[in-house]
């Protein structure tokens, strides 16, 4: 009896010890927002925006227009970002927009030829473009990736 008694104290403080250790190596989780997202880069929370930013080439009369649109997650509330480029400038062909993530700059590439083009950025209302970078060369080419 006294074996047993002894052998149910042991697993006992076992299980104790077993559910401190368990405690101790938790990892504690704070309630977020669900629309954040939490940035492994510099420990930062940025807002998830759920939206989408777009190309939309529009067929007019003798030329396609290329427009850059943004709508949520599932199309509604599409709206046409109204971006006035520089005279002689035009949005590149393979152009592919970007947003920031904190939703608050367009980034897209454009140029005096439809290829080939610079890399600008404006406000998400379309306001305040910006060359950032030139592409520097009739041989170079700016191949926009996304924005962190």
């Amino acid at each position: 009896m006294r074996k047993l008694f002894l052998s149910s104290i042991a697993l006992t403080i076992f299980s104790i010890s077993i559910i401190v250790f368990q405690l101790s190596c938790q990892k504690h989780v704070s309630a977020q927002n669900p629309n954040t997202v939490a940035s492994s880069a510099n420990n930062s929370v940025v807002q998830q925006l759920n939206k989408i930013i777009f190309k939309k080439v529009v067929e007019n009369n003798d030329a396609p227009s290329v427009q850059i649109w943004t709508a949520n997650y599932d199309g509604t509330n599409a709206v046409r970002v109204k971006i006035k480029l520089p005279d002689g400038i035009s949005f590149s062909d393979d152009m592919t927009p970007v947003i920031s993530p904190d939703g608050q700059k367009i980034f897209f590439t454009a140029g005096a030829s439809s290829f080939n083009g610079d890399l600008y950025s404006c406000n998400t209302d379309g306001s305040t473009v910006t060359k950032i970078v030139s592409k520097g060369g009739p041989n170079n080419n700016i191949i926009l990736g996304e924005a962190y």
